[in-house]
């Protein structure tokens, strides 16, 4: 079978291996995790409820103007919102913390590897890329792990639990409301197959432009302090 066709493949089998190497570090704090998604399940049910109890308060005060019910509505309201504020910034909190010291095992291990290595690797790699691999690499890893993954995580809740409360209240509608999932999710697909190479481009020359900087520019100091100036231009 030719390289073209096992490239897609193979590509997308060590995207895979990765996410799941990564999801190993997060995984070292596994009770912290789990109570992290805890908390962001019951902050994004809490949520949801809150605004099923306003479309009631909504009807009530459209029909029968009870003040009292609407009272005690609002009343619940408030509680749900305080325990989702509470249930929320902790579990963020407690996501940060597992995620940043995910990160710092990795970093770790990726310096305590690095002095295993011999000084015939460190000859033959480039130092640019050396340097985008233990420094913009992890700042690509520390920018998943924090808003996005929590979020990530929040918006799926929130989406399962809404298909829920649709479908509970009017399938008919619910069912064309859905349609648009497939589509949004095809406009996704492509968007990261047009973005994905792009990216790893991105990667390649910040890599290039990294060897630069420090072969270049950062050994003009050592250029200088020898004063082989002239050898060197």
């Amino acid at each position: 079978m030719s390289d073209a066709a096992t490239g897609p493949a193979q590509e997308k089998k060590e995207r895979k291996g990765t996410l799941g190497r990564l999801m190993k570090y997060l995984m070292l704090q596994k009770g912290s995790f789990l109570l992290a998604i805890l908390l962001l399940v019951i902050g994004t049910l809490t949520f949801l409820y809150v605004n099923l109890l306003l479309g009631d308060v909504i009807n009530i005060l459209t029909t029968s103007k009870n003040m009292s019910l609407i009272q005690d509505k609002a009343l619940i309201m408030g509680v749900c919102s305080i325990l989702t504020l509470i249930c929320l910034y902790f579990g963020f909190r407690m996501l940060t913390d597992v995620t940043q010291y995910a990160l710092f095992r990795l970093r770790q291990e990726i310096f305590e590897h690095m002095q295993t290595l011999s000084l015939r690797f460190f000859d033959k790699q480039p130092i640019g890329e050396l340097m985008s691999r233990v420094t913009n690499d992890m700042d690509t890893i520390n920018n998943l792990f924090q808003a996005p993954f929590g979020l990530t995580i929040q918006s799926a809740i929130m989406l399962i639990m809404t298909i829920t409360a649709l479908f509970s209240l009017n399938p008919l509608l619910a069912g064309v409301a859905v349609v648009v999932i497939p589509i949004l999710a095809v406009f996704v697909a492509v968007l990261a197959h047009i973005s994905g190479p792009s990216f790893t481009m991105l990667q390649v020359r910040l890599g290039d432009l990294n060897g630069v900087m420090e072969e270049t520019l950062e050994g003009q100091r050592t250029v200088i302090s020898n004063r082989h100036q002239s050898i060197s231009a």
